[in-house]
């Protein structure tokens, strides 16, 4: 931190005065969050309806001081006072007061009203008989490796275009082997022209099958049943009821983009009164999450696109049904994150992570912003909008119901068995090696002057003091919760700085170096060396059929003999016996 002015967010760590090991870490925008703003997220937090009382803690000379924080004046001079420090760090103290009314649980109560349903919609396949996330899996995933690389132009350099769009419809305009498409979206983009129509395919906002004039149905349904939402919130009488929700929203609508010419308008112009009215909505039928700062970087690029509120609303629903466990209070899915991008470093750049270690910035915290916006912050607005595209393109449909759940707010000492476990399941629904659109990505990728030897160097565990316990990475339905090539840009731009990251003699001078290339990255660079980084992971995550996964661990005595295609061969590699299958990262 420099200045509460030259600065678009300050790190939080709060802890329970009653239970210190009791933590919650985020951040906030000092610029706009309030004093009653704080009070609100830290309650929401720590699941606390009761009073609070919020101090500073403050490091001076051999002393830790404590100041009350009361008002937005005593936050701002909370924030100046931390400005050398990694993080504002802040005790609660809960009092036995009244008992404090539960904002988020008082919403508007919306009158009834029949939602207009389309009886003509009809949908085909093999969804009618299994549950539509198995279902569609199973569609997508089902040729495994009967369908390879011939189906890849390696020498293609263009982004998606208007004649391969339209082949991959039948007659009656449903989408056809859309995993196709999505492998050049991946690695090639979508023309801007076209990303009205493909990015709510690749958002999945359609269910699957459906012709050209059910989605037409199906779009005009889901507007419908937004004007009505939105008009029941916009009634005078419960207007009351949403100010402070509204006005929150509306400080991160004013700020949002405005240098971008679509938002370069008065802040009257309905532009951004339908950003507003989209977050607003959103936050009154999503209680658990309502708005966080943030979410509007989200939106913004969806309507610029979609040119069209309700369609950008039911577009933004269905991204946040993947991203709203970023804005929880509690923290878990980020912490996951976290995680998984420490074990990536390990991995791919043992060198750096050692630096990390040592300039105490291995929690990859420095990193929230990257991972809680899919990076949208990180590049020119034209360019996120490529990242985001690469970002959904690599996601694959939900993995089977029965699916191990991400261990989430832990750390992956347990990795190992997540991965035994889902492999497991991944076999019994008949998934032999790696699904088809990952392999996909695989082949596309796939350059023979870049050697796995170049990119995982040898790890010496004696290097990082007993630390490094374990490099085993989850599957890619569970690396970073289910989106693992946000991970890779991460991983990327890590890689492609390192040189920046060795310069730094701290945590805080790291932080603040990377706060300043805010929308300064090379799009290009970070997603070319995203897409290598992220095939080599790929090619060497394959379900092996024998009852041993690898762990980094020190040898106790023999070290068993490794087949020649694991994923890591380094001689501190112990080989540990455990049951069933797993998949060997």
């Amino acid at each position: 931190m420099s200045s509460v002015g030259g600065i678009d967010a300050v790190r939080v760590k709060v802890a329970l005065e009653e239970n210190p090991n009791d933590i919650r870490r985020f951040v906030i925008d000092p610029n706009i969050t309030t004093f009653a703003d704080l009070y609100k997220w830290i309650q929401r937090a720590f699941y606390i309806k009761r009073n609070l009382e919020i101090s500073h803690r403050l490091s001076c000379g051999n002393s830790l001081l404590n100041f009350t924080i009361t008002s937005d004046k005593d936050l701002q001079e909370a924030v100046v006072a931390t400005v050398n420090s990694p993080y504002l760090e802040l005790s609660i103290h809960v009092t036995d007061e009244t008992v404090v009314p539960n904002e988020s649980e008082d919403w508007i109560v919306l009158d009834g009203y029949d939602i207009p349903m389309i009886k003509d919609i009809r949908s085909f396949g093999n969804r009618l008989a299994l549950p539509i996330a198995s279902a569609l899996r199973k569609r997508v995933e089902n040729t495994l490796y009967q369908i390879t690389s011939a189906f890849i132009d390696t020498s293609r350099k263009s982004p998606l275009g208007e004649s391969d769009w339209l082949a991959h419809f039948d007659d009656e305009g449903r989408l056809i082997n859309p995993q196709e498409l999505w492998v050049i979206v991946f690695n090639w983009g979508v023309e801007p022209t076209l990303r009205k129509d493909v990015w709510k395919h690749l958002l999945n906002v359609f269910p699957p099958d459906l012709t050209e004039i059910d989605r037409e149905k199906y779009l005009l349904m889901k507007s419908k049943v937004y004007w009505q939402i939105r008009a029941s919130w916009k009634r005078e009488d419960q207007l009351p009821k949403t100010e402070p929700l509204r006005d929150m929203v509306w400080k991160d609508v004013r700020r949002t983009d405005r240098t971008y010419p679509y938002f370069d308008v008065p802040d009257e112009h309905q532009r951004l009164t339908s950003l507003f009215n989209i977050l607003v909505t959103y936050a009154i039928l999503n209680p658990d999450v309502s708005y966080a700062q943030g979410m509007s970087d989200l939106a913004a690029p969806l309507l610029v696109v979609m040119e069209d509120e309700a369609v950008t609303f039911t577009c933004f629903s269905t991204l946040m049904a993947r991203c709203k466990k970023h804005f929880l209070p509690d923290g878990k899915a980020m912490s996951l994150k976290f995680d998984h991008l420490t074990l990536l470093v390990q991995k791919f750049d043992p060198e750096l992570y050692k630096y990390l270690l040592k300039v105490e910035a291995d929690d990859m915290f420095f990193c929230y912003r990257w991972l809680v916006l899919d990076l949208k912050r990180e590049f020119q607005f034209d360019d996120a909008l490529n990242i985001m595209e690469a970002i959904w393109s690599s996601l694959l449909p939900p993995p089977p119901k029965d699916a191990p759940q991400s261990p989430s707010g832990e750390t992956f000492n347990t990795a190992n068995k997540l991965c035994n476990h889902s492999s497991a399941v991944l076999r019994s629904e008949g998934y032999n090696s790696l699904p088809y659109s990952y392999q996909s990505l695989v082949n596309a990728n796939n350059d023979e002057n870049f050697s796995d030897e170049d990119e995982y160097a040898q790890l010496n565990i004696n290097d990082f003091g007993g630390k490094l316990e374990l490099v085993s990475l989850p599957d890619p339905y569970h690396l970073g919760d289910g989106n693992p090539f946000t991970l890779f840009l991460c991983l990327a731009i890590l890689i492609l700085h390192r040189e920046r990251v060795f310069s730094e003699q701290d945590y805080n001078s790291l932080a603040s170096s990377f706060d300043k290339k805010v929308r300064k990255h090379d799009a290009e660079k970070v997603l070319s060396k995203a897409r290598q980084l992220f095939s080599q992971y790929l090619r060497h995550c394959e379900i092996v059929d024998n009852n041993e996964f690898v762990s980094l661990q020190k040898p106790k005595e023999k070290v068993k003999e490794k087949k020649n295609d694991s994923w890591f061969d380094d001689n501190s590699c112990e080989i540990v016996s455990s049951s069933g299958q797993e998949i060997q990262c």
